[in-house]
């Protein structure tokens, strides 16, 4: 009984020690994340049809708080999902719609990406660059518009996005995280009145491509 009882306590001893051994395919970041939209704009058009040549819009950037949480399924392959707090970007006129109309309102957008990653070199190589791709859900919310400027709603969407990165260890468990990602959205605001002529106003919609990109820099904690 004596020795059933040691050998099953050795057992779970060296169980616990592989266990304790094994390294968790879990890690998390957290830092900051530039968004700068690339903004290819169309003309406004409204509900009737006719397209008013010159009406735009232009996209400003922002920075917010951000991370994110990997699982790797192995030392080259994972799975990745960044977050980050809203960010608030400001909306511009351009074209006839530019100066003096400037800032004509602002949106929060909150977007929720997944990307399949590939990274290279040895996990224990100390500088380890990636790839990756997946899909970015941008949702917009929160629009304000600045006095005298059409009541606006930006339609969330659905876009592909590509990642390039790269990690350098500082320690076993800490490293530095440097992260592209170029997404190609393109989206649709609604406006409440487009002015066509003195005190004559009809809604409308601007069709534009915002394809942001978003610069991140972190700290990554390995488990």
């Amino acid at each position: 009984m004596m020795k059933k009882t040691l050998l099953a306590v050795s057992t779970l001893a060296a169980m616990s020690t592989v266990w304790a051994a094994e390294e968790s395919p879990w890690s998390w970041r957290v830092g900051v994340t530039r968004i700068t939209p690339h903004v290819n704009s169309d003309n406004v058009k409204l509900l009737s049809g006719t397209e008013i040549v010159g009406l735009q819009s232009d996209v400003g950037g922002d920075s917010e708080l951000s991370g994110g949480i990997n699982y790797r399924f192995d030392q080259n392959w994972a799975v990745d999902v960044p977050l980050a707090l809203p960010f608030k970007q400001k909306l511009y006129g351009a074209g006839a719609l530019g100066a003096p109309k400037g800032q004509i309102g602002s949106v929060k957008v909150l977007p929720a990406t997944a990307l399949l990653q590939y990274h290279f070199s040895d996990k224990t190589s100390s500088f380890r660059p990636y790839v990756g791709a997946g899909l970015t859900y941008a949702k917009f919310f929160g629009e304000e518009n600045t006095p005298g400027n059409s009541d606006l709603k930006v339609q969330s969407k659905l876009a592909p996005s590509i990642q390039l990165g790269a990690q350098y260890k500082l320690s076993d468990t800490w490293a530095l995280d440097v992260n592209y990602i170029q997404t190609y959205l393109g989206t649709r605001t609604e406006l409440g009145h487009v002015t066509i002529a003195q005190n004559t106003t009809r809604p409308g919609t601007l069709d534009a491509k915002l394809n942001p990109s978003a610069l991140s820099v972190g700290l990554v904690r390995s488990f």
